[in-house]
């Protein structure tokens, strides 16, 4: 059900800067297979797919996962989603193209020590930077959202994991 033509294999490309790797998915944009950054500091870190999917782990990324990982590269389930909700009309969506099947159109870029989602809903602007801290064993989940529209909205933001 997952098996893709070469016609709808996302072709990414490094930017400006050679260690930030760049690609686009959509409804028939998708990779192959799994696209991972592993993003750690000595003792504390995770792993990032191009659609959200991946873990985080302390001191052992095989022997302490903090959270669950497929490690299945159809699929590529989420442990953890990020969710949107408009508190108005009870909207809720993922600004993380997970699961594979993004209705929108998603820039992702892995870079050392980060990975970043960036996509436009209704008229909403959204981007989710993670990365993990330098030093500390924190996860650092950076939410940017910008309304386009003059309509005045309410958003709730939650994270789940599984």
């Amino acid at each position: 059900a997952n098996a893709l033509t070469s016609s709808q294999s996302v072709q990414g490309k490094f930017n400006d800067n050679p260690a930030c790797y760049r690609m686009q998915l959509g409804p028939t944009k998708r990779t192959p297979l799994p696209w991972s950054n592993v993003i750690a500091n000595a003792n504390f870190g995770c792993l990032v797919t191009e659609s959200g999917g991946g873990n985080t782990w302390a001191w052992n990324s095989r022997e302490n996962k903090l959270t669950t990982w497929s490690n299945d590269p159809v699929s590529d389930t989420p442990s953890e989603m990020l969710w949107i909700r408009n508190q108005h009309s009870g909207e809720a969506w993922t600004p993380i193209p997970y699961w594979r099947s993004c209705a929108a159109e998603y820039q992702i870029e892995h870079g050392p020590g980060y990975s970043k989602f960036s996509s436009l809903h209704s008229s909403l602007q959204q981007s989710v930077t993670i990365g993990i801290d330098s030093i500390d064993s924190l996860k650092i989940v950076h939410v940017k959202l910008h309304n386009l529209s003059q309509e005045s909205i309410t958003l709730s933001l939650t994270q789940t994991i599984d």
